[in-house]
């Protein structure tokens, strides 16, 4: 599962890319190359406009922390740890089901790392190495896009929030 990624591109081509409709031109993040838990992302999401005669989905860029606060929680400490969600099980946990079921949204990013754990850190340091993050990154120019689902969370102030859904080992 990815715990950190990578997120370097400018919201206006992020615009182009995912052909957003509406984005907050004042809305920026500096690039991250090391996005952790809790911070502000980019997502990418359909989601009909407020005040409109004719409520049609419309793509958005809007920013969100990614993890997400189960519903039962009173802080929102909890979302460091709610940041990814299994791909064949996502629709069966009750802290993200209903997320599941309506919310979903991309998450654009330029790579992702990974630790190694485990047997892989023992063989390592048995040959002398260190272990440290393996990088995953795109060398084209499309970034790619990390399936998500999102909530708005009334116990952080309104605040939006996502969480990456991973696909299963070999999938």
């Amino acid at each position: 599962m990815c715990g950190r990624y990578a997120a370097s591109r400018r919201p206006e081509d992020l615009a182009g890319i995912f052909e957003i409709e509406k984005w907050e031109p004042e809305e920026t993040l500096e690039p991250d190359y090391n996005v952790a838990p809790t911070k502000e992302v980019f997502a990418v999401l359909d989601r009909a406009l407020k005040d409109v005669t004719e409520p049609r989905p419309v793509r958005q860029l809007r920013k969100l922390k990614w993890g997400l606060v189960p519903s039962w929680s009173k802080t929102p400490e909890g979302a460091a740890r709610m940041i990814n969600a299994r791909a064949e099980t996502v629709h069966e946990k009750p802290s993200f089901r209903r997320a599941f079921s309506s919310r979903r949204c991309i998450l654009p990013a330029d790579g992702y790392y990974e630790w190694v754990t485990g047997r892989q850190e023992r063989d390592l340091e048995v040959e002398g190495r260190r272990s440290g993050p393996a990088s995953s990154r795109t060398s084209s120019p499309p970034p790619t896009a990390r399936c998500s689902r999102w909530r708005g969370c009334t116990s952080s102030g309104g605040t939006r929030r996502c969480r990456t859904i991973t696909p299963a080992p070999g999938g």
